[in-house]
């Protein structure tokens, strides 16, 4: 798109495009809000659903867990799973 901007710049319309695209940012920017709380939300309750907490400390990660889940592991993985997060949220 950047490309494109550039191109038209002279052109007329180049202000409406502009102020769409900070419209569109604006709608990005809290949806990833949105999504960020919601996302505690889950964390939260899965974490005390298998009795942790964001404090637990000694824990055995079974990361990457599918459907091979450890006994005495937290099997993490994306959904489902016994917590299911993308790792790239970081650990809680």
């Amino acid at each position: 798109m950047a490309g494109d901007l550039a191109a038209h710049a002279p052109a007329n319309d180049a202000g409406r495009i502009a102020a769409r695209l900070q419209r569109w940012r604006r709608e990005v920017e809290a949806l990833a809000r949105a999504l960020r709380a919601r996302r505690a939300r889950a964390l939260g309750a899965q974490l005390k659903a298998l009795g942790l907490s964001t404090r637990s400390c000694g824990l055995k990660l079974h990361l990457g867990a599918a459907d091979a889940s450890l006994p005495g592991w937290v099997n993490v993985d994306r959904w489902p799973a016994e917590l299911s997060m993308d790792l790239r949220w970081g650990l809680p």
